[in-house]
């Protein structure tokens, strides 16, 4: 009998993540690479040599049976296409159909946060769990929600854009997308500096406040980082914790939109930012949810599933789908 394999696909706007998983849902390689931005074209051909990467490691009685697909979005189901990705600087890029003419197989794609909630319910912390919301906070932020059992997908599959969420009227933030006061553009990795810098001079801190960040950054706040200013809070730095500060009211404010809307009995978190600061990321927002909330609030927690999460949904995704 011919072994079954699967293709897992994670888009995002650092990196693309493939990963070959056995029909039994183990993961046999996995292999990445950093994600293209010069054409829209470009994504698309990098997805396709990392699939080619994994040739030699199936041997004759071996068979790829599909390829599944979470990516970035705003997405066009019905195009198979990415409609804008704010955070790579690209339109229209197609992603199903050069991928599905090139290998000759089907392609399964959904939003790369609704893939996770689906990795999340049938691998992960969402098992027993028909109300459930993933969330990841990480280049950007992005949401996937099933509801009543149901995962909701929406006309274009952009149903969980809740990076989108407007959660400031202060100091109307542009987001990537073009909108004002977005989640986005004040919590994800990629905006977080420009707001910090805004709050660093809001704030009237004095070269000696400044002083961690300023030598972390070569003395030019161009090059600040949301990694920095999260290292920094976890060194105790009192400058990182006043920006942290504002950041975890913003985030507090998504998470208490997201349940208003969806009444999910738990919301795990992923992204790189959550994996790598946890405690930084998810106690604040549990203690301050509440005064934001018009309904119970859920269980909050990391997923187990970490990176990966994206990989197992676009696996149970195309699996699903052709079984």
């Amino acid at each position: 009998m011919r072994d079954r394999y699967y293709i897992s696909v994670d888009v995002g706007a650092t990196r693309i993540r493939v990963a070959l998983f056995r029909s039994s849902g183990e993961i046999v390689q996995r292999v990445e690479a950093s994600t293209p931005r010069e054409s829209s074209e470009a994504p698309s051909r990098k997805i396709i040599e990392l699939i080619d990467s994994f040739k030699p490691k199936i041997s004759m009685r071996g068979e790829i049976l599909g390829v599944g697909i979470g990516s970035i979005g705003p997405l066009d189901l019905k195009k198979g296409i990415i409609s804008v990705a704010p955070n790579l600087g690209l339109k229209e890029v197609p992603l199903v159909e050069p991928i599905e003419e090139k290998l000759g197989l089907p392609v399964a794609l959904q939003n790369d946060c609704t893939a996770a909630v689906i990795g999340e319910k049938y691998f992960g912390a969402g098992k027993t769990f028909d109300n459930l919301v993933y969330v990841t906070i990480s280049t950007g932020i992005g949401g996937g929600v099933y509801v009543d059992g149901h995962l909701l997908v929406g006309k274009d599959g952009n149903a969980a854009e809740v990076g989108h969420f407007v959660v400031d009227n202060r100091w109307n933030l542009k987001c990537g997308c073009g909108g004002i006061g977005h989640w986005e553009a004040y919590c994800s990795g990629r905006n977080l500096p420009r707001f910090a810098k805004i709050l660093i001079e809001e704030l009237k801190a004095k070269d000696s406040e400044k002083r961690y960040l300023m030598k972390r950054c070569n003395r030019d706040l161009t090059r600040l980082t949301a990694k920095t200013i999260y290292e920094g809070a976890e060194k105790g730095d009192p400058l990182c914790l006043r920006i942290l500060e504002e950041v975890n009211d913003l985030n507090a404010r998504g998470f208490a939109s997201i349940t208003n809307a969806y009444d999910p009995e738990l919301i795990s978190v992923g992204g790189a930012i959550t994996l790598n600061h946890p405690k930084l990321v998810l106690d604040p927002i549990i203690r301050g949810i509440g005064k934001y909330l018009a309904v119970r609030a859920p269980e909050i927690k990391v997923t187990p599933l970490g990176e990966d999460i994206v990989l197992y949904g676009a696996f149970a995704l195309i699996s699903r789908s052709i079984s």
